[in-house]
This record gives structure tokens, sequence and C-alpha cells, in this order.
């Protein structure tokens, strides 16, 4: 039920017609309440610089930020930027703001970040 959801919401992201916003912003409640950690790269996705909706896509945000708590929630957020930086560059843009200016998210990320720092530097040698 829930990856049906994470569809509907991706193929109505852009908004362009009544029924999209409606389909959007209905499926999105109903995912509010059973989405977890591992939902998050998935809704990072959703995220559309195309869209023409932009303060209900921003909700998407809201969602996904309430699941931040782990190191691997966070690890998910990096793997969904990685994702859609290239074709919402806009929206990557946003989500790294509120990391940085979020004291607890710019631990989690320098962390995770140093880690990965020294994987690649063992792969190297």
């Amino acid at each position: 039920m829930k990856e049906s959801l994470l569809k509907r919401l991706f193929e109505s992201r852009l908004m362009t017609t009544d029924e999209e916003f409606e389909t959007f912003d209905s499926t999105l409640d109903e995912l509010c309440d059973i989405v977890k950690e591992d939902d998050i790269r998935a809704l990072v996705n959703i995220l559309d610089d195309n869209t023409t909706e932009f303060e209900v896509m921003f909700r998407v945000i809201h969602v996904y930020e309430s699941l931040l708590k782990s190191k691997f929630s966070y690890e998910q957020l990096i793997l969904g930027i990685n994702d859609i930086i290239a074709i919402s560059p806009e929206w990557s843009r946003i989500i790294l703001y509120r990391i940085l200016n979020h004291e607890y998210s710019r631990i989690m990320f320098k962390n995770i970040f140093m880690e990965f720092d020294k994987n690649a530097v063992n792969n190297i040698s």
C-alpha cells in the first residue's frame, strides 16, 4: 500500500491540473501516518523543480523532516539529495540550507561526511 501511495505521489508531483493537485494533497495526507525512515529517500525523490505548487510540495519536506532522528535517516536524506541534485537543484539547495540552519542536522551531516571521507581514503589505499 505504501509503495503505491509513494508512486501516486511521484506521478502527480508536477500538479499541472486540479486533479493532480488534489491527488498529490490527499495522497500526502494518507502517507503522513505510515511513512518511516526508510521512505525518506523516496520522499526526497518527489521534489521536482518543475512543480507548479511550491507551497504544497514543501509539505514533503516537513514530512521527511519529522522522520530525521537517526544516522540511517540522514543517510537516506543524503542518498535522496544525490538522486535529485541534477534534476532539481533548487529543492536540493533548499534541503541543504535547512540542514545548515539546524544544529543537530548539521552535526549529523558532518559526522556522516567525515565517515564517507574516511571510507574514500581507505578505498584509495
